[in-house]
């Protein structure tokens, strides 16, 4: 078979990215990556923050007032998370592309898996490497567990 031929039914159809960021460096090369990949493909994005919840105790105990510190906590967390990511993407070229933004809680690699599957993403591209180095040694890197346990095609950027 010659270079040129293609097997009929084997092109992959890419419609819609997710691109989970985390606002590090990598991130920058990670959505410059998929910027050019959807031009290439027509694929809309979906930029992803997953912002860590905070560690509620068993709220039985709790009064009412420390549960409330507990919710304000996490909505100034979210008000501010929506911001860094809008200050982030506002960095990128994005003409012409279809592109979402969406923040959530809880942990990141989760949170990546449910909002690929929410939106039904052909492919999901992260980065390689995030924020924090400690977080790798104590419960694995984001993108191999992402990479083991999407539904989709994932691409990794090395940073």
């Amino acid at each position: 078979m010659k270079k040129q031929e293609r097997i009929k039914g084997s092109e992959i159809k890419v419609r819609k990215i997710l691109v989970p960021v985390d606002f590090s460096k990598y991130s920058v090369t990670t959505m410059n990556f998929a910027i050019s990949f959807a031009r290439l493909t027509g694929a809309s994005i979906v930029a992803l923050h997953v912002f860590e919840k905070p560690v509620i105790p068993d709220a039985i105990w709790m009064s009412k007032q420390v549960i409330e510190i507990y919710r304000n906590y996490h909505r100034e967390a979210e008000k501010k998370a929506k911001e860094e990511l809008k200050k982030f993407i506002q960095a990128f070229d994005t003409t012409g592309i279809d592109f979402r933004t969406k923040v959530v809680s809880g942990i990141p690699y989760i949170e990546i898996i449910k909002t690929a599957r929410k939106y039904r993403v052909d492919m999901i591209i992260l980065g390689s490497k995030g924020l924090t180095v400690f977080q790798k040694v104590l419960i694995g890197s984001t993108a191999d567990r992402v990479v083991r346990k999407a539904d989709c095609s994932v691409i990794v950027v090395k940073g």
